[in-house]
């Protein structure tokens, strides 16, 4: 009687209406909608009957500009495919990749919203049925040039990442690499670059050791460095026990003093480093200036770094820290080779200029001096006393500094 009054066309989008309440924002609404749909509908032969128009309703949704309509679509479009699987993903996917293609900001927000959903209920083995129309849609979601619909796209992926393991960071971010590597004319792609930072947001842990060994392979491009140092930025805790490759890498790659591209990119890498990462990064450092296997130009790069390095050092309360590195710079010195000897000399001159500013610094400001006290040195309660350890190392660079300058 219902569909002599209303017509067929018009109750199935009644019942399409009643299936999306089920997953309202309110509880009330969502109890209410279920007891009318189990009274008005006939099972799962309703259901499949009114797939067509529940779908529109649920893409029209999910590119909505009201976020309770965007959210409302998602939690439908989950409970479906958890229902059907396979049998409903057939006919989802391809009409997500649409809006994603043709649809504006909203619409391809609403499309990571329902791949997140998606990803999320889909069984293992649904996901990996349809891994070939899935990524290729998660990767132009990653690419996308609004930030806010690669940052949707990233919480998607993570969801793939939950169900699928390595391999969903094998299919996704190759494609993502290739896109900021690329040798074409207007360089590399920020978009794809941004996605490889989204990326590592919600999963860094496991997406930076796959990237690094293809961001470090020598010589480094100037894109790659790019990428190191943006992605840096982002990386977190990962990134300290990636600094020996990186910064080895980078080191094989410095062409000398001239060189900025390879120095600012490990500048940046060591400053996305968190603070419980400082003392290996001066282990590192010494490290790169001490080891036999490394070159003198490496020991070069490495000296460089240190001599930019120290301010920061200095800044985040690492001064004990610094007399190791000040006795490697003083070796490098008496190194027969031009780079290398230079390098050094210029990291001390960086270093001992760096801790006279702090000095004056300190004598300067009464505060500072009685919160450095606080922190990491003793003071004398009649005269201000510089830590013994921080006295050497200004001593140690001020005479070789003076000796190198003399010889040259």
């Amino acid at each position: 009687a219902v569909e002599e009054i209303l017509g067929a066309d018009r109750k199935n989008r009644i019942l399409a209406a009643l299936y999306m309440l089920r997953s309202d924002v309110n509880p009330g609404v969502q109890q209410t909608a279920f007891q009318v749909w189990k009274s008005a509908a006939e099972g799962p032969k309703t259901l499949k009957r009114i797939m067509p128009d529940l779908m529109t309703v649920i893409i029209q949704c999910l590119g909505s500009h009201a976020v309770d309509k965007q959210s409302i679509a998602s939690r439908a479009l989950g409970e479906l495919v958890r229902k059907l699987q396979e049998r409903i993903l057939v006919d989802v996917v391809p009409i997500l990749q649409v809006q994603l293609n043709e649809g504006d900001v909203s619409s391809r927000i609403g499309v990571c919203l329902g791949l997140t959903e998606l990803t999320e209920a889909a069984g293992k083995q649904t996901l990996s049925d349809f891994m070939g129309d899935l990524v290729p849609t998660l990767q132009k979601a990653l690419c996308d040039t609004e930030l806010i619909v690669r940052q949707s796209a990233a919480a998607a992926f993570d969801n793939l990442y939950n169900a699928m393991g390595q391999r969903a960071i094998e299919e996704v971010v190759p494609k993502l690499l290739a896109g900021f590597q690329s040798q074409q004319e207007g360089g590399a792609d920020p978009s794809s670059l941004d996605g490889l930072k989204q990326l590592l947001s919600v999963r860094a842990q496991a997406v930076l050791p796959f990237l690094v060994p293809h961001l470090t392979t020598t010589p480094v491009t100037q894109d790659r460095a790019q990428a190191l140092a943006a992605l840096a930025e982002v990386a977190g805790d990962s990134l300290t026990l990636r600094l020996p490759p990186i910064l080895g890498s980078l080191a094989s790659s410095w062409s000398g003093r001239h060189d900025c591209v390879m120095v600012r990119t490990g500048l940046k890498v060591l400053k996305g480093v968190p603070t419980d990462g400082l003392p290996t990064i001066v282990n590192e450092l010494d490290r790169g200036l001490c080891s036999i296997t490394n070159s003198d130009s490496a020991k070069g790069f490495y000296a460089t770094l240190t001599g930019q390095y120290v301010d920061l050092l200095i800044s985040r309360g690492m001064m004990s820290r610094i007399q190791p590195l000040v006795v490697s710079l003083v070796k490098s010195m008496a190194s027969p080779e031009r780079l290398l000897s230079d390098s050094g000399l210029q990291a001390l001159e960086s270093v001992f200029d760096s801790l006279q500013a702090a000095d004056s610094a300190d004598a300067a400001d009464p505060k500072a001096k009685d919160s450095g006290a606080a922190a990491s040195t003793k003071k004398c309660q009649t005269s201000v006393a510089r830590p013994t350890h921080l006295l050497r190392a200004e001593l140690t660079c001020a005479e070789h500094c003076q000796t190198a300058r003399r010889r040259v």
